[in-house]
C-alpha cells in the first residue's frame, strides 16, 4: 500500500516536467539544408494546394527540360512538340536566388548580388523559391492579364499554364508536363540557409514547439523572412524632369545592366528581330534612340516593352522592382559614353555569364 502512494505522489510531482518535456521536441538534425516548408510542416502549418510530398526524380528532370529548353521526352519516349517557339522559361526567369535579402525586393541590390554571383538581371522574378509563396501574377500583372492573372493569382498551376500560353505566348502544357514542371519547381524551394538565421533564430528552430501555445507566431514569423508574393509595378517611361537632376549615373552598372537584361536576350535572332552588339555602330544607333520623346525609345522599350513582330516574340516590359529609373539612367549614361568614346569599354567577363 505504502509503495503504490510512493508511485501515485512521484507521478504526480513529475507530470509537470514530463508535460514540459512533451512540450518541444529538439530538432539537431536540423541545418542549412532543410527545406523552410519541412519546418513549417513540422510546426503545423497547412501545406498549400500545390505540395508534393514526395519528389519523382524522372519528372524532375522532365521539368526541367521543359523549364530550359522548352521539350523533354515525353511518357511514351518520344521528343515532346515545342513549347514555345519564341521563349523559353529561362528567357525571363532565373534558375537561382537573385536577392540578397528574401524579405524585399530592391532592384539595386539584386543587380550588385547578379554581378557578384553571374546572374542575369531579366524582367521576371526567379523561379528560385517560386513553391514557398503564396500568389503570383500580382500587382500590375492582375491588370494585364485580368480574368487570366485572377484565376492565377492564388494557384501555381494556373500560373504556370498562363506564363506557358500566355507570357510564352507557347502551346497548353499537358497534364503530366504541368506534374513535371511543378516537381522541377519544388527542386528549387527555399532552404533554411537561405534565410541567414542568426543564433537566437537557430534556436527557435531546433526547439520546434509542436504542441507551444505559440506555433502560429513561429510560423508568422518564419515566413516573415522572406517575401510571399513578387511585387509588380509598372509605369510609364521617363520623361524630362523640371530642374537639375542631381543622380549621378554609374557607367559600370550601366554596362552591366547592358550585359546582362539588354545582351541577354538581344546578342543572337533566338528570341528577337533585334541584335545587339558591343560595337560602335550599335551603340551609336541605340544613342540616337535615348532621348525622351523618340520612338522606340531605350526608355519606352524598357517601361512599356515591344510588340511581338512576325515569326518573333514581344519584349516584355520591365516592373520597377525589377529596373528602377536610376537604372535606366545608368544604362543611357553607358550607351551614350561607348557611342562617343574610342577605344570602347570591354563587356568581359560580364559577356561569358550569359552565353
Amino acid at each position: 500500500m505504502k509503495q503504490h502512494l510512493f508511485i501515485l505522489i512521484l507521478v504526480f510531482c513529475l507530470s509537470p516536467l514530463l508535460a514540459n518535456v512533451a512540450l518541444t521536441e529538439t530538432r539537431d538534425d536540423w541545418n542549412n539544408s532543410i527545406p523552410v516548408y519541412q519546418v513549417l510542416k513540422a510546426l503545423g502549418d497547412p501545406m498549400p494546394a500545390h505540395y508534393l510530398p514526395y519528389r519523382d526524380n524522372q519528372a524532375v528532370k522532365q521539368g526541367e527540360e521543359i523549364v530550359k529548353y522548352g521539350v523533354t521526352t515525353g511518357p511514351d519516349g518520344t521528343s515532346t512538340p515545342l513549347q514555345s517557339r519564341y521563349f523559353a522559361c529561362t528567357d525571363c526567369h532565373n534558375l537561382r536566388r537573385e536577392d540578397p535579402n528574401l524579405e524585399i525586393s530592391n532592384p539595386e541590390n539584386r543587380l550588385d548580388y547578379a554581378i557578384q554571383n553571374k546572374l542575369r538581371f531579366l524582367p521576371g522574378t526567379t523561379f528560385y523559391g517560386i513553391v514557398n509563396r503564396t500568389t503570383w501574377y500580382n500587382g500590375d500583372y492582375l491588370k494585364k492579364y485580368e480574368n487570366s492573372a485572377a484565376k492565377a493569382n492564388k494557384n501555381l498551376v494556373k500560373a504556370i499554364q498562363l506564363c506557358a500560353t500566355q507570357c510564352a505566348m507557347g502551346r497548353k502544357l499537358d497534364d503530366w508536363e504541368l506534374k513535371a514542371v511543378l516537381e522541377y519547381f519544388w527542386s528549387l524551394e527555399l532552404k533554411l540557409k537561405d534565410l541567414h538565421l542568426s543564433e537566437a533564430d537557430w534556436k527557435k528552430i531546433k526547439l520546434t514547439p509542436l504542441r507551444h501555445n505559440n506555433k502560429q507566431g513561429l510560423i508568422s514569423w518564419l515566413k516573415g523572412l522572406y517575401l510571399q508574393a513578387s511585387p509588380a509595378t509598372f509605369s510609364k517611361p521617363l520623361t524630362h524632369i523640371s530642374g537639375p537632376d542631381t543622380y549621378v549615373p554609374n557607367l559600370e552598372n550601366g554596362k552591366a545592366i547592358y550585359v546582362l537584361s539588354c545582351l541577354s536576350c538581344h546578342q543572337s535572332s533566338r528570341t528577337t528581330s533585334f541584335i545587339l552588339a558591343n560595337s560602335a555602330v550599335t551603340y551609336q544607333l541605340l544613342n540616337d534612340h535615348t532621348d525622351f520623346g523618340a520612338n522606340f525609345s531605350v526608355y519606352n522599350a524598357i517601361r512599356n516593352g515591344i510588340k511581338a513582330s512576325p515569326g518573333k516574340g514581344y519584349m516584355p516590359n520591365f516592373p520597377l522592382q525589377r529596373m528602377s529609373n536610376n537604372q535606366m539612367k545608368d544604362l543611357r549614361a553607358f550607351i551614350t559614353y561607348q557611342a562617343t568614346h574610342d577605344p570602347l569599354l570591354a563587356l568581359e567577363p560580364l559577356l561569358d555569364w550569359i552565353h
